[in-house]
């Protein structure tokens, strides 16, 4: 006979895996804590998948013919992660890869000496410079400095630096942020920038007059504090009688008796000898200073010693006259702002 049998051979092919999502996902780059965006692949003949490398934060999840890798990884340690998904079920031994890498947040510290970050100073006086290094960031903004200090960015290293030129807003509290990068990375400071003391230019001494034809008067120069400060309390003013190359007081000129100074007279004599002083007046508290000069003057009258006048007596009575104009004009030399005036005794001349 015609003797047959059927049966019947199902051929399943390999599993499939392809990616689903937008082209780049599965070599993601983001900043740690910060949501991945989702990566999903399509399957065909799985009944499962398995999943390896991930970071922790984020999990993979298979239903459906698609396998899902989603979550937010909240580590660096390990990264670039370099996961698997492993089909399972059906046939075949199928797997894709991809990279998931993760950057930490950007960090930033003082680097400069400690305190820096918090300094009081003088206006018009340099700030010690302010640094602050960084990671991963690509720049900085700097906000609530003073006029006349600006910050910079440069290398990974952020600076403060300049001369504060206002204490309008003092204490400066600032802030540095970190820009580019991962994170919302704040560091801040504070900047006190104390005023200077009040310093009245200008307040001449009233000129005296000379006593003994020397140019040399003694002056108390304390006397004219009040005037140089505006009255001010709280501060100690020093006097000084010379300057430095730039134009400060030179600190090593300093008049240690200024409640009877003798000011230094010129050679030769003149009718008008003026002397600058100059001066420092520091705040007792905040140590800050300023600068200022005022002048002391002494007149001198200067004359020339007359000729003996002679006449002769006529009548033998011991009695004469004298043209004294004569003796007046070589006296004063012909200045016409000298007034000479005679007298019998010294008594009298001394009186006036």
């Amino acid at each position: 006979g015609n003797i047959v049998s059927n049966g019947t051979i199902t051929v399943t092919p390999d599993n499939t895996i392809a990616l689903s999502s937008a082209v780049g996902t599965d070599g993601q780059t983001l900043c740690i804590n910060t949501a991945l965006t989702d990566i999903t692949y399509a399957t065909t003949g799985a009944t499962g998948a398995t999943f390896a490398g991930l970071p922790t934060g984020v999990t993979g999840s298979w239903v459906g013919n698609v396998a899902t890798i989603t979550g937010t990884p909240s580590t660096v340690v390990g990264s670039p992660f370099n996961y698997t998904v492993t089909l399972t079920g059906g046939c075949g031994n199928i797997v894709s890869n991809g990279t998931i890498t993760v950057t930490p947040d950007n960090t930033i510290a003082l680097s400069s000496a400690v305190g820096t970050d918090g300094q009081t100073l003088c206006i018009n006086t340099a700030l010690t410079d302010i640094t602050y290094a960084t990671t991963g960031a690509t720049g900085a903004t700097f906000a609530g400095l003073p006029t006349g200090v600006t910050g910079s960015w440069s290398g990974n290293v952020a600076t403060i630096t300049g001369t504060p030129s206002t204490i309008v807003g003092s204490p400066f509290n600032y802030t540095v942020t970190l820009t580019g990068g991962c994170g919302n990375i704040v560091s801040n400071g504070t900047i006190t920038v104390n005023p200077s003391p009040v310093a009245i230019a200008n307040q001449n001494m009233p000129p005296v007059c000379d006593d003994n034809i020397d140019g040399v008067m003694i002056f108390d120069l304390t006397s004219n504090i009040g005037l140089l400060t505006g009255g001010a309390s709280g501060v100690t003013t020093t006097f000084y009688t010379g300057l430095n190359l730039d134009g400060t007081v030179d600190t090593t000129t300093e008049i240690t008796n200024p409640l009877t100074y003798s000011n230094t007279a010129q050679v030769p004599v003149t009718v008008q000898t003026v002397q600058d002083i100059y001066v420092i007046i520091q705040d007792d508290i905040t140590t800050c200073t300023s600068e200022t000069s005022f002048a002391i003057t002494v007149n001198t009258v200067i004359f020339n010693e007359a000729d003996a006048l002679y006449t002769c007596d006529d009548d033998n009575d011991t009695f004469g006259y004298f043209d004294l104009a004569v003796a007046t004009t070589q006296i004063t030399g012909g200045a016409s702002n000298i007034v000479v005036t005679f007298h019998e005794t010294l008594a009298e001349a001394e009186a006036g």
